[in-house]
C-alpha cells in the first residue's frame, strides 16, 4: 500500500496491477493521484475494497498513462479510494474535513443535518444514533471540534468504509452550505 500512497502523492495517472502471492490480480486505476477504479477477483468497485484490504503480499506493476476500464468498478465521485483501501484515516481528506468554526446559532442546524444523513444511511436508527451521541457528549456540542467528534462517532455506526466516507462528505458539505 505504500507504493499506492506514493503514486497518489505524486499525482500519477495509470493502472496499478497487484499480483498476489496466491496468483490473483488486483487492478487499481489512478487518475491524477486519485484512485477511481478497483477490481479484484470477481468484485469491482466498492465490493472489491474489503478483499483488496486483505492482500498481505504481492508484486505491484504500474503502467503510466493506461487508465483501463471505466465500467461498474468505478468508485463514487468524491470517494477517497486510498482511504478505502488502506483504512488510514490520518490522511487529510478534503471532502470530509469539518469547518474550522461553526457559529453557535447554527449548531442546531448542523445537528439536524447530521440526523437527516444518518437516517438516509441507517434508516430510523439514525435518530436513535444521533440522540445517543448527543447524550454521550453531554448535550449539543459547543465547538466545531466537538461536533466533528460526534460526526465521527456516529459514522462508525454505519460500518461500511465507503459509506462512512460518503456520509461524512455529505454531512460536511451540507453543513458548510447551511452555515456560510
Amino acid at each position: 500500500m505504500d507504493q499506492l500512497l506514493r503514486l497518489c502523492i505524486e499525482k500519477r495517472s495509470g493502472t496499478a496491477l497487484i499480483a498476489t502471492d496466491d496468483n490473483h490480480l488486483a487492478r487499481i486505476v489512478i487518475e491524477n493521484g486519485t484512485i477511481t477504479y478497483v477490481d479484484y477477483r470477481l468484485k469491482k468497485g466498492e465490493a472489491a475494497i474489503p478483499l483488496i484490504r486483505q492482500i498481505n503480499a504481492g508484486r505491484l506493476k504500474f503502467s503510466e498513462g493506461k487508465l483501463g476500464p471505466h465500467d461498474e468498478g468505478r468508485l463514487p465521485a468524491g470517494a477517497d479510494g486510498l482511504l478505502l483501501l488502506t483504512g488510514d484515516s490520518s490522511r487529510p481528506r478534503s471532502g470530509t474535513q469539518a469547518p474550522a468554526t461553526i457559529p453557535m446559532n447554527q449548531i442546531q442546524v448542523a445537528i439536524k443535518i447530521i440526523e437527516g444523513e444518518l437516517i438516509e444511511f441507517l434508516g430510523p436508527m439514525g435518530s436513535i444514533v444521533i440522540a445517543e451521541q448527543l447524550n454521550n457528549a453531554g448535550g449539543p456540542p459547543k465547538s466545531a471540534h466537538k461536533l466533528k467528534e460526534i460526526v465521527d462517532k456516529a459514522a462508525k455506526e454505519i460500518g461500511d468504509p465507503a459509506k462512512i466516507t460518503r456520509f461524512q462528505e455529505q454531512v460536511w458539505n451540507k453543513i458548510r452550505r447551511a452555515t456560510s
